[in-house]
């Protein structure tokens, strides 16, 4: 005879408690106080803001890209531009992107894992990642492609944020409950597999920047990881950031050294293009000019 009180509810299954442990330890890690002080939401801010620059008052177009001037001229990277003294476009390049659906789905990316990462890390070595990211797949793409291509877009460093989840799963594994990890593991994975390989298959996808943000994501995610108890990570921050920033920079000279080279200028280039564009303009009206002067003349 059982002594089980049939009005009791059943125990949780062990999944569903280890889940809501995570859960509230992750919510006692330091992280902003409000959300407009969220390192990601700040990000989505700034790439929306650039994207509505770019459309709004240079033309660049919003659900597809109407004029590639603004681009070329100072947003997107481009291995013999960036080379020629502008490397800053490694920076402007990863807050824009080419039409509204672009910035949608990285957004929409950025938002699902930044958040989790931003409490893993906390805000300093998340942003730090998130940067890193970026300019990984920023190099790797002019190594990679040369001057064929203008890069932009977020995706190198939303890459990065899925590695970084990665890398911190292999270095604090015992930090995460098996429940957590194994599903965080395969949506990484997931995520990641199914970009790379759609972005092989069709062309105009800058796998390049996917790859390099993905594997500088992992590196860092690892370099940067904290254990999840608030009180022990506490001692190591200080550690962890000024590895991060030392990784950071060997990655940045390593990247630098390593970028093609090219003997033009692109802007002597975009400078002749638009000497010749407007000759060919103006040349019917020349010639339609010279024919009525010889005609006056033959005339006379």
């Amino acid at each position: 005879m059982s002594n089980e009180n049939p009005t009791e509810p059943a125990p949780e299954p062990r999944a569903e408690i280890a889940r809501a442990l995570f859960a509230e330890n992750l919510r006692q890690l330091p992280g902003a106080r409000h959300p407009a002080g969220s390192v990601t939401n700040l990000l989505i801010a700034a790439n929306v803001i650039s994207f509505l620059v770019l459309a709004g008052v240079f033309g660049a177009g919003w659900l597809a890209v109407a004029d590639m001037k603004p681009y070329i001229g100072f947003a997107a990277s481009n291995a013999a531009a960036t080379t020629d003294g502008e490397w800053w476009r490694l920076l402007s390049s990863m807050f824009a992107h080419y039409g509204l659906l672009h910035l949608a789905l990285n957004m929409w990316a950025l938002y699902q894992s930044g958040h989790l990462m931003e409490r893993l890390l906390g805000r300093g070595l998340y942003a730090l990642t998130y940067l890193a990211s970026g300019l990984g797949g920023g190099l790797l793409s002019m190594a990679w492609n040369g001057d064929t291509v203008w890069s932009a877009g977020a995706s190198g460093a939303v890459f990065g944020v899925y590695g970084a989840l990665l890398g911190f799963i292999l270095r604090e594994k015992q930090a995460l409950p098996r429940e957590v990890f194994q599903p965080l593991l395969k949506s990484s994975l997931t995520f990641g597999g199914y970009n790379l390989i759609y972005g092989f298959i069709h062309p105009g996808i800058d796998n390049a920047a996917h790859i390099g943000g993905l594997a500088a994501g992992l590196l860092f995610g690892w370099l940067c990881a904290l254990p999840m108890n608030a009180t022990q990570r506490a001692p190591l921050v200080k550690g962890r950031m000024t590895t991060g920033v030392a990784a950071l920079l060997a990655l940045v000279v390593v990247g630098v050294l390593a970028a093609p080279r090219f003997d033009y200028t692109v802007r002597d280039e975009l400078a002749w293009q638009d000497a010749v564009e407007d000759f060919t303009t103006r040349e019917p009206a020349l010639l339609q000019k010279e024919t009525a002067a010889m005609k006056a003349w033959n005339s006379d």
